[in-house]
């Protein structure tokens, strides 16, 4: 079964969602909007996430992705203008695809971890954009430095002090260049730039 598209869109009264075990896939919209939502559980089960499913939810706080371990791809805007975001806990090892926009303008998030996407190849444009509170991220292991500066991933985020690559995007012959170039996408001045278990550069 499925949480239909635009099944909530707007509801702005609903403050808390859990969805049952038996729904696989949640569509476009299905959540777009619902501003006094404060608490989401997404079950094991969902193995799809359309297009803004949860954009606009500017109540949430928090969200729990850890359970999404059957989920091989997530719709543009998914999260995106949640600007009461402070923290997403992101753990799905079967992701390979991420689409734009992904947590674009979700203006109170201090930190994003993305080292645990192991196995995304596949990210849209502006996965990061107009973050603006974002002062540290670990970075996609398989995704380019290049990538994400040619992409915007990152466009905006002028507080961003502290980049974590893991070992293989420091093999990127360009990365000095490319590291310069998201410096100067982002206006930040970075405090650090460090691979995973090395001393900060």
């Amino acid at each position: 079964t499925s949480v239909g598209e635009d099944a909530f869109i707007y509801c702005t009264r609903l403050t808390s969602v859990t969805i049952p075990n038996s729904v696989t896939s949640i569509g476009i919209e299905a959540f777009y909007g619902c501003t006094g939502l404060t608490s989401v559980t997404i079950p094991k089960s969902v193995t799809s996430i359309d297009a803004q499913a949860f954009g606009g939810c500017t109540g949430l706080t928090a969200i729990d992705l850890k359970p999404l371990d059957k989920v091989t791809s997530v719709g543009s805007y998914f999260l995106s203008g949640c600007a009461g975001l402070t923290s997403v806990d992101l753990v799905a090892p079967n992701l390979t695809s991420i689409g734009s926009s992904f947590l674009w303008g979700c203006t109170s998030l201090p930190h994003i971890d993305l080292s645990s996407f192991g196995n995304v190849t596949k990210v849209g444009g502006f996965l990061l954009a107009e973050c603006t509170a974002l002062t540290s991220v670990d970075l996609l292991p398989m995704i380019s430095v290049r990538e994400f500066t040619e992409r915007g991933s990152l466009h905006a985020c002028n507080q961003l002090s502290r980049v974590r690559l893991c070992p293989a995007l420091l093999l990127d012959p360009d990365v000095e260049q490319r590291l310069k170039d998201l410096h100067h996408a982002t206006a930040a001045s970075f405090e650090s730039v460090t691979a995973a278990g090395a001393a900060a550069a």
